[in-house]
C-alpha cells in the first residue's frame, strides 16, 4: 500500500503537495494538503533524534499566515517528550 493512501477513507481525496511548499516525505514524517488544511503525519519511533526531520514538516505546514495544521499521530509507535515541543502553538 502506498504511504499516501494509508489513512484515506473511501471517497476521500488527498491533494498532492504543491512543489516547493511542503518537504518530501521522510521515514518519520510526511505532509499533504486536504482542502485548506495541511496534515503532517508522524511515523514510527519519534524521539529527539528524529525531531529535525519532523520539524521541517511542522515548520513548512505552519509557515503561511492563517495556516491550519492537523498532526496525525496514528502511525506513531513511540513518542518521547522531546517531540512535544513541536506540538506547541
Amino acid at each position: 500500500m502506498d504511504i499516501h493512501d494509508a489513512h484515506t477513507t473511501p471517497g476521500q481525496h488527498h491533494d498532492p503537495p504543491e512543489t516547493g511548499e511542503l518537504p518530501a516525505p521522510c521515514p518519520h514524517a510526511r505532509s499533504y494538503r486536504i482542502q485548506s488544511h495541511t496534515v503532517v503525519e508522524f511515523h514510527g519511533i519519534v524521539d529527539i533524534s528524529t525531531v529535525p526531520q519532523i520539524q521541517m514538516h511542522t515548520d513548512a505546514a505552519s509557515a503561511r499566515e492563517g495556516a491550519r495544521m492537523i498532526v496525525d499521530l496514528r502511525p506513531v509507535e513511540f513518542l518521547d517528550c522531546a517531540t512535544l515541543g513541536l506540538l506547541e502553538p
